[in-house]
């Protein structure tokens, strides 16, 4: 378990293990609690790309 819940610690590597699992198109919808580690902008960043 994470020290801290901060987007670095649990969501970008979260985000990262599925985008090597599944193939991912411009088509995603990506679906989230609206946490505020997801509205974060590193987390957007990595979404926009």
């Amino acid at each position: 378990m994470c020290q801290t819940l901060g987007t670095g610690d649990t969501i970008v590597p979260a985000w990262n293990m599925a985008a090597r699992s599944n193939n991912i198109t411009k088509e995603l919808i990506f679906h989230s609690d609206r946490g505020s580690q997801y509205a974060s902008s590193c987390f957007t960043d990595i979404l926009k790309t």
